[in-house]
């Protein structure tokens, strides 16, 4: 993506030169920034970071000192420190370093955009639209720089690829919410169903036991009816037979009454 090397050989004689118009720190300067450059080379990066400091401690005045040390801290992955040192690096007269520093954070940002797409999509999406700004600004001031003008394109679409998975995202976590909508509506009409079964169900309990009672009143209605038609029956019966019983006493009782005028003592007399 970046040719962070070729940069930094560029800046190595941009150093030098600035370093050699002042002949007290120059051996000294050049001597760290040489050390720091073979270092950076072998990918020792902290001790390269030394060198560069020790460097900047002679010469601080040097825009090319914190360019070099934010590069050593982009190799580390450290994007936030790299960002801060190539900021320092800005305040440049050489426009060819200010360019190279801004393509440089733009890297730093794309960088950092690609981390959090994987778990923020809006927030890559605005670091992606920083690192553009950083892209331009390095067009404007160097129009020969490609890296930066091909950078610009990528980040480009990476915003519209970023823009599109944010809007299936968002399409689908409405899709979720109303079908959480609709299971929740769908739950309540099976509660508010339920509970419609379960009263019709109650009401059909209470008219059938209704039934049942107004059945049973039925039923000792007609005991009683039958009950008093046994009662009435039976009364009946008894005066008949008690008639009966009365009508055959006085039928003995006429049966074993004597003649008026006789006696037990009486016989007959033959005169």
């Amino acid at each position: 993506m970046e040719k962070m090397k070729k940069a930094l050989l560029i800046l190595l004689g941009i150093i030098l030169v600035a370093l050699w118009a002042s002949p007290a720190t120059a051996d000294s300067a050049r001597n760290q920034v040489m050390q720091g450059n073979k270092l950076y080379q072998e990918g020792k990066f902290d001790e390269a970071l030394g060198k560069y400091r020790e460097a900047q401690i002679e010469a601080p005045e040097l825009s090319e000192a914190f360019y070099n040390i934010g590069d050593a801290y982009y190799r580390k992955k450290e994007y936030e420190k790299a960002i801060e040192n190539f900021s320092q690096s800005l305040a440049t007269q050489n426009p060819k370093l200010e360019s190279m520093a801004n393509y440089n954070i733009g890297n730093c940002k794309y960088r950092m955009g690609e981390s959090k797409a994987l778990t923020d999509l809006k927030q890559a999406v605005d670091i992606y639209r920083e690192a553009l700004d950083y892209y331009k600004r390095a067009i404007e001031l160097d129009p020969e720089n490609l890296d930066a003008r091909f950078n610009h394109e990528l980040i480009e679409l990476k915003i519209k690829e970023l823009l599109s998975k944010q809007k299936e995202q968002q399409d689908k976590q409405k899709g979720e919410s109303k079908d959480q909508n609709d299971q929740k509506q769908d739950k309540k009409g099976d509660q508010q169903q339920s509970q419609q079964d379960e009263q019709k169900k109650k009401e059909e309990e209470q008219k059938k036991q209704a039934g049942q009672q107004d059945e049973k009143k039925e039923q000792d209605k007609d005991g009683d009816k039958q009950q008093a038609q046994k009662v009435n029956i039976s009364k009946e019966e008894a005066e008949r037979l008690l008639k009966k019983m009365m009508d055959e006493q006085r039928i003995r009782r006429q049966n074993n009454q004597k003649p008026k005028g006789t006696s037990s003592n009486d016989v007959d007399k033959d005169w």
